[in-house]
């Protein structure tokens, strides 16, 4: 008896889904679907601004498993510019060894509009390694670990904002004679 009740059941069930896929909906009814939008990788446009004050034939000269990390900072104010750039304490004591920070670093940052309303009335930290594209191990450990510790940019205290840590970024660096540059 349990076992007609039970299959009954069952039954039941399969006739009124198999139903309720049949009915109509209303066509009057529109239905608009958007293809969401990829916000820029704000990362990116960090990057192509900083490319042209990172000195990769210096980074090259150096041996073989060589690592350079570092931070970039950026204030964002509320209408989504640029309001200032902070470096780690790396480049700030090393700026004239693998990077030229200078006004026009600065002004190229500060020209940089945020499209993402997220970032606005915040600080976001991007860090970033260089290394070659074979190097799979640290031999300047030192250096490097000194680095780490001084990775968290120097604020400034004038302004209270929420920090947003962006995904770290690595990248390759080549022979500059070899890439054309």
């Amino acid at each position: 008896m349990k076992r007609i009740i039970i299959y009954t059941s069952f039954l039941s069930i399969f006739i009124s889904n198999t139903f309720a896929q049949d009915l109509k909906l209303d066509e009057s009814v529109s239905i608009k679907t958007e293809e969401p939008r990829q916000k820029k990788d704000i990362r990116i446009s960090i990057l192509n601004r900083l490319e042209r004050y990172v000195k990769t034939e210096v980074m090259f000269r150096k041996p073989k498993n060589n690592v350079f990390l570092f931070s970039v900072a950026l204030a964002i104010d509320s209408i989504g510019h640029v309001e200032n750039a902070f470096f780690s304490g790396n480049i700030v004591n090393n700026q004239s060894e693998f990077i030229t920070v200078n006004d026009r670093l600065l002004a190229d940052f500060k020209n940089m509009t945020m499209d993402d309303r997220a970032f606005t009335n915040k600080v976001l930290i991007l860090p970033i390694l260089y290394k070659r594209p074979e190097d799979d191990k640290v031999s300047n450990l030192t250096a490097f670990l000194n680095d780490f510790l001084l990775i968290w940019p120097s604020l400034s205290d004038d302004k209270k904002r929420q920090t947003i840590l962006l995904e770290p970024f690595i990248i390759n660096f080549l022979d500059p004679i070899r890439s054309g540059a």
